[in-house]
């Protein structure tokens, strides 16, 4: 797939779309030429389309009164005193800076606590356990092998949520450090977002048990997907699940030559996953001795 799909899924377009909204408002207060007021109009709605496209899964509150905000923008011009112009180009500056600073907040790094477990447990899909055309080793299989760590890979091709959570009641899971990448198939399949929130409920509860702790990739998100993105964050909050913000799955998947078929990983994608996922997880992993 072209790299701008995996940027979209990314969510790489809400911060620019919001640098636009954003500049539009204030260059319209600062200025009030006829040309200015066109440019800065068609900057708003090229914003808005760019936010739009990006999925990105902050409160549906937050985009009603945002949305509210840039409509009262738009009829401003209908108003007589200026006060009253700039208190609205005030107000929808304001909101659309503290949507951006929610969505940076997801974005950013995730830091691990310092805890050190013995053991990664990898709870996947396809992306984690190959379709056999990756002409190589798997990701888990990399990083177990590479910075001699214990891996217990129970990835499974074609596993939903739930096929996870069945999978996981025949497991005993001891203390280490849980990655769950799982849910694209949910999402493929039609699940929908209420049912994929409920399955999610439903894994995260015997997984979060003593001594262990949980890391979940965000699910690449294509546009008007946001509520999947929502629940992630919603069950992530609720159980203290730390987040991998889905833009660095999707720099994975936009590198050259990491996927067989657009998707699922080659040999080339599994060593670039295992180096991303090392990044993320690697300073809470103690290595097994040789």
């Amino acid at each position: 797939m072209p790299w701008i799909v995996y940027f979209i899924a990314g969510g790489g377009t809400f911060l620019p779309g919001a640098g636009l909204i954003a500049a539009a408002i204030a260059n319209r207060t600062i200025f009030a030429r006829g040309w200015i007021r066109t440019w800065a109009i068609e900057m708003v709605v090229l914003g808005i389309v760019l936010v739009t496209i990006s999925a990105e899964a902050i409160s549906w509150w937050v985009y009603l009164i945002w949305t509210a905000s840039i409509l009262a923008w738009f009829l401003r011009e209908k108003l007589k005193t200026r006060w009253r112009k700039s208190a609205i180009d005030l107000v929808a500056l304001t909101i659309t800076c503290i949507a951006a600073a929610i969505a940076i907040s997801f974005q950013l790094h995730p830091t691990l606590p310092s805890a050190v477990f013995p053991r990664f447990y990898v709870i996947g899909d396809s992306i984690s356990a190959g379709i056999g055309r990756e002409e190589g080793n798997t990701w888990p299989h990399i990083v177990g092998t590479d910075h001699h760590v214990q891996v217990i890979d129970l990835s499974r091709a074609g596993a939903t949520i739930a096929d996870a959570t069945r999978q996981l009641q025949s497991e005993s899971l001891t203390d280490g450090l849980v990655l769950l990448e799982i849910g694209g198939n949910d999402m493929i399949g039609r699940v929908g977002p209420n049912q994929f929130g409920r399955d999610l409920d439903a894994l995260a509860q015997p997984v979060c048990g003593p001594g262990r702790r949980v890391v979940m990739l965000e699910l690449p998100l294509f546009p008007f997907g946001n509520s999947y993105g929502l629940q992630q964050r919603r069950v992530a909050s609720h159980y203290g699940i730390l987040l991998i913000p889905r833009k660095y799955f999707a720099q994975v998947l936009a590198s050259p030559g990491a996927t067989v078929d657009g998707l699922h990983l080659s040999a080339t994608g599994h060593r670039r996953m295992a180096q991303m996922i090392w990044e993320m997880v690697g300073s809470s992993l103690r290595a097994t001795p040789q």
